[in-house]
């Protein structure tokens, strides 16, 4: 195996790890548009996913009466949402209204 200087290789992962972590982003916000409507019909039109950071799904809300909603099913959505993603990834919703 040929000689790599670590200041080619630390690059090369870091830029690979901000890929990975764009694409998990990506999976979770998109699991949010699949799984919500299935919770309320108007979610489509509504909410939007709009960050995904440490384990939390931020989501934007144009209806108060649908903020409210979404709280006292969170637990349900989450469960929903790991579920489409085949594995425990999203553990927090903060719904901005």
């Amino acid at each position: 195996m040929p000689f790599v200087s670590i200041k080619h290789i630390i690059p090369q992962s870091a830029r690979q790890h901000q890929a990975e972590a764009e694409f998990i982003k990506y999976k979770v916000i998109n699991a949010w548009e699949k799984v919500s409507p299935g919770f309320f019909v108007e979610a489509a039109g509504l909410t939007k996913a709009i960050n995904f950071e440490k384990g939390t799904l931020y989501i934007a809300c144009l209806s108060k009466d649908l903020y409210f909603a979404i709280r006292q099913l969170a637990q349900q959505m989450l469960k929903a949402i790991n579920g489409f993603l085949g594995r425990q990834m999203v553990y927090n919703l903060v719904i901005e209204v």
